[in-house]
């Protein structure tokens, strides 16, 4: 008689090649599954540890990007939250090669630091060049990359960053690389911010440092930063620190007072040219329904009559903030200075033509036209009729010269003429035709802004006032 257990038994014999196979099985997959916690935990380790050493002590950042704002709101930043350590930093890419040639390393960090930068490492200390005046450090990823040691000479090339965007219009001369031949003076270990990278990324960057005040100067950004990094105090307490201590600098603002025929008036722009909405918004909630806005460009020709003056400024405004709009314009209309009535022979009821470049997808150039009647024409004489309307082109307003001008778009030079010449030497950037600000907007609007600058009374509200009730009105 057989008993259950003679035939497990029997059961085995039988079966005992599949037997084995299931066992090897199951050892197999506990096997693959304990690896797999082991190593899950490794790489969970490591990717911390990275992690730590990418961002060590610092807790908050404030970044700016293309935007360069000044140095010292670092300063004022540590001194308003109470944090224990804040740096400012100039960060930009760069591409450093071995002299001679030898191995090439792309998108390299290139760091800008103060000593406070280092004491937000994981040792706190700063490498033993640092106590030099004038030093040049890589970090060991960019070293083992490129093959070289302390004493090896390399060669760092870094583009110089414009005031705006190489995407924006008139954004000016592009492309203005900077080389540096650098001498390695140390190789910045992990612990003392040699692993430092704001991107989440699993392999550690390469990185190149030198003094702020070396790579400031260099990259002609002297007293700026696009990067602060804090230690030692809560986001909360940091962000509201921004808030109460930005200045109109750091956001490339700038205020002047502009005199008039019948009035002194303020005039809001931006180092980066375009002022975006936001910023438009708080200066007109601040200074009032008396403000208005201003958009200037650079035409490529007004033509009448088969006759054209080249490369001229022209300004669209809201009627507000001049006497000159006080007839005011409707969207087909101009006012044309009695220099360009002169030039092209200009009457009341003419239809003159404007050409002019707007940047499409792929920052391709495209050249439209517009056609306005004229309405009225500007005495050359009028205290209105100034450079002022005008913001500061990158490639314009610093040159001596029309031949020497590098606006960021194709210029013919064959077609200046002497009297263009002449004319930028006694009214600089002064616009030669005006027309309405919705008009201007229509033609030059772009993706960086729609207005190039802000005017209202002086006697509206005093700088101190609009900076101050601009800072609560803007939200960063």
């Amino acid at each position: 008689m057989m008993t259950i257990f003679g035939l497990v038994v029997r059961s085995l014999r039988h079966y005992w090649r599949l037997h084995v196979a299931v066992g090897i099985g199951v050892a197999l997959t506990a096997a693959i599954l304990s690896g797999a916690l082991v190593v899950g935990d490794s790489v969970k380790e490591s990717l911390r540890r990275n992690a730590a050493a990418r961002i060590a002590k610092v807790e908050t950042v404030i970044i700016g990007g293309e935007r360069f704002f000044t140095a010292d709101l670092a300063t004022r930043v540590r001194e308003a939250s109470g944090a224990q350590v804040v740096a400012p930093v100039l960060q930009v890419e760069g591409t450093v090669t071995g002299q001679g040639g030898g191995a090439r390393e792309n998108g390299v960090q290139v760091l800008g630091v103060d000593a406070n930068f280092w004491k937000l490492g994981v040792s706190g200390e700063a490498p033993k060049v640092t106590e030099n005046d004038d030093w040049f450090a890589i970090n060991d990823v960019l070293a083992r990359r490129l093959g070289v040691k302390v004493g090896d000479r390399l060669i760092l090339r870094v583009e110089i960053p414009g005031a705006l965007s190489k995407d924006a219009p008139l954004s000016g001369e592009s492309d203005r690389v900077l080389p540096l031949t650098l001498e390695v003076g140390e190789i910045v270990a992990a612990d003392q911010m040699g692993r430092y990278s704001l991107k989440a990324e699993q392999v550690p960057a390469a990185s190149a440092y030198l003094p702020l005040g070396v790579l400031q100067a260099n990259l002609e950004k002297a007293g700026r930063a696009n990067v602060i990094l804090v230690g030692g105090s809560e986001a909360a307490a940091v962000s509201a620190a921004l808030e109460e201590s930005w200045q109109l600098d750091d956001l490339a603002l700038d205020m002047k007072d502009i005199e008039g025929s019948d009035s002194k008036w303020r005039q809001l722009t931006s180092e980066r040219v375009f002022l975006d909405a936001k910023t438009v918004d708080a200066a007109v909630a601040v200074a009032g329904e008396s403000s208005g806005s201003v958009l200037t460009y650079l035409v490529n020709g007004i033509e009448f009559d088969g006759n054209v003056t080249p490369y001229s400024m022209a300004t669209g405004a809201s009627g507000k903030g001049s006497s000159i709009y006080a007839g005011g314009l409707a969207d087909d209309e101009t006012m044309v200075s009695q220099w360009l009535a002169d030039d092209l022979g200009l009457k009341i009821g003419d239809e003159v033509t404007l050409t002019y470049f707007v940047v499409s997808k792929g920052r391709n150039l495209e050249e439209e036209s517009a056609k306005f009647k004229v309405k009225s024409v500007v005495a050359m004489d009028d205290p209105e009729l100034n450079g002022s309307w005008t913001p500061a082109f990158p490639g314009l307003l610093n040159v001596d010269d029309v031949d020497d001008w590098e606006p960021g778009i194709p210029i013919d030079k064959s077609a200046i003429r002497d009297k263009d010449e002449d004319y930028w030497d006694e009214y600089r950037a002064t616009p030669k035709l005006f027309v309405s600000l919705a008009a201007a907007q229509k033609m030059w609007s772009n993706r960086f802004g729609d207005t190039t600058s802000v005017r209202f009374p002086a006697s509206a509200v005093s700088a101190a006032e609009f900076e101050t009730a601009f800072r609560e009105q803007l939200e960063l």
